[in-house]
């Protein structure tokens, strides 16, 4: 009857899933203090593991590489994988040279998609990812063929081809950016001035408006002089009117008899004030021009931001691709020297544990074997 209840039991009971062995081993803090991975017992980088061997050219490949350091691999699959990558840049010293040098106009693109995403990012941060996925290009070049890539003795491993495969294509993202950033961009976003001109025909104008305001009212006051034929018709600007246009009481008929174009605004001794319709649109458009422009130039940074971080998946595969290169080639550098080679295939060996036999036994303490210890 137990029986029966027993098997019902493990016939009902869900079956617990088994997680898969993992690929990798990730040391704890004391270990990879003790071990020197990255810094030695002192704090130091000099003197651990990661600066005896860290050859990269770019912060993103030295951070996997740290990351391989702190969780190296347990699968055998995956670690003749990574070798085979290392050993492809080692063979081909001009091709790793070549993209080395790639590499090195490449700016940070994981911290600047992270400061945009996490909204303190600048047009710098912009420029940044418009510079790294404008170099995908050159990278997918060079890795996919050609006559460097046909120096090498053998074809190009799995993890190579990935790796070109997840650049992906930026164009369409890489011409906006480019179209939109100015050459010299200022540090924060609230200083302005960081969209290219000729982007936007608005914000061209309301520039035009902030900038040039003195040459406007230059030229509009030559052509009220030219129409009315007062020679001495100015436009001035103070805090309580504004800008208005001034002349002297005699030329004031000439004003006064244009139709009512001209608006008497004061009369003094020595002069009188009028304006126009078209003067105080281009007064208004002038005193709110900074502000606007900065706001357009506020709501183009968004947009462009929006877009990036729409497209961040899409950028994943291509950081992922980046980053591999860099650290494979920064690995294969660290090879070349002669106390390092790559690792030979070992026989895999087991240990059984057993409880120790009692004293006297077969492989005893009399015996001086090993008798808790087997080895297959």
């Amino acid at each position: 009857m137990s029986r029966r209840r027993s098997a019902a039991s493990c016939r009902c009971s869900p079956r617990r899933a088994v997680s898969p062995p993992a690929r990798s081993w990730r040391s704890t803090p004391r270990h990879g203090r003790n071990l020197e991975l990255a810094q030695t017992l002192a704090g130091e980088r000099r003197g651990s593991l990661l600066a005896a061997i860290d050859r990269t050219v770019t912060g993103a490949g030295a951070r996997l590489l740290a990351e391989h350091l702190a969780a190296p691999l347990t699968d055998v699959a995956a670690i003749a994988g990574r070798l085979d990558m290392v050993q492809f840049f080692h063979a081909g010293e001009r091709l790793r040279e070549d993209l080395r040098q790639v590499l090195r106009h490449c700016p940070d693109i994981a911290r600047a998609l992270s400061r945009l995403t996490l909204g303190r990012g600048g047009p710098r941060d912009l420029a940044a990812l418009r510079d790294t996925l404008g170099e995908t290009a050159g990278l997918r070049r060079l890795l996919g063929g050609g006559s460097v890539a046909s120096e090498l003795p053998h074809s190009a491993p799995e993890l190579v081809l990935k790796a070109v495969t997840d650049l992906g294509e930026h164009a369409a993202l890489v011409d906006r950016l480019t179209r939109a950033l100015a050459p010299d961009l200022p540090l924060l976003t609230r200083d302005g001035g960081f969209v290219a001109e000729g982007y936007s025909a608005e914000l061209d104008e309301l520039r035009l408006l902030r900038d040039q305001s003195r040459r406007m009212m230059a030229q509009l006051q030559a052509r009220y002089a030219g129409e009315t034929g007062v020679a001495g018709l100015k436009i001035r600007h103070n805090n309580v009117l504004g800008y208005y246009i001034e002349v002297t009481p005699q030329h004031a008929p000439k004003l006064t008899a244009d139709g009512g174009r001209f608006i008497h605004r004061q009369t003094m001794a020595s002069a009188m004030r009028f304006t126009t319709v078209e003067l105080g649109e281009i007064e208004s458009r002038i005193a709110s021009a900074a502000d606007k422009a900065l706001a357009l130039e506020l709501a183009f940074f968004d947009d462009l931001v929006g877009e990036g971080r729409g497209a961040r998946c899409r950028h994943r595969p291509g950081r992922r691709g980046a980053r591999r290169s860099r650290c494979r080639r920064g690995a294969c550098r660290a090879r070349r020297g002669p106390a390092l080679c790559p690792p030979r295939d070992r026989r895999r060996h087991r240990l059984r544990h057993h409880r120790r036999p009692p004293p006297g036994g077969r492989g005893g303490a009399r015996g001086g074997g090993r008798a808790g210890v087997h080895r297959q």
